[in-house]
């Protein structure tokens, strides 16, 4: 996982603009498959980019932002916003 998000990085770091790089991000954040190095906040920040840059395309990024969603639901509820 730690070199995925160095690539991610480095990727979004030369092209601000790497939808799919953030894309990529989040995806990894999210669905880490030790649950103890997922970032929610991370991921819903990485995939709310993508989304944005991809204008009209942002269904192709449907998965990774439902995904991150959904994480983030038990958060939501913890703070009392249902």
């Amino acid at each position: 996982m730690g070199e995925a998000i160095k690539e991610y990085n480095a990727a979004i770091a030369a092209n601000p603009n790497a939808a799919f790089a953030c894309n990529g991000l989040a995806w990894t954040y999210v669905s880490a498959k030790d649950v103890s190095k997922r970032n929610v906040n991370k991921a819903l920040e990485f995939i709310t980019t993508a989304v944005k840059l991809s204008n009209s395309n942002a269904r192709v990024f449907v998965r990774s932002f439902t995904e991150a969603q959904y994480a983030s639901a038990p958060q939501i509820k913890a703070l009392g916003n249902e």
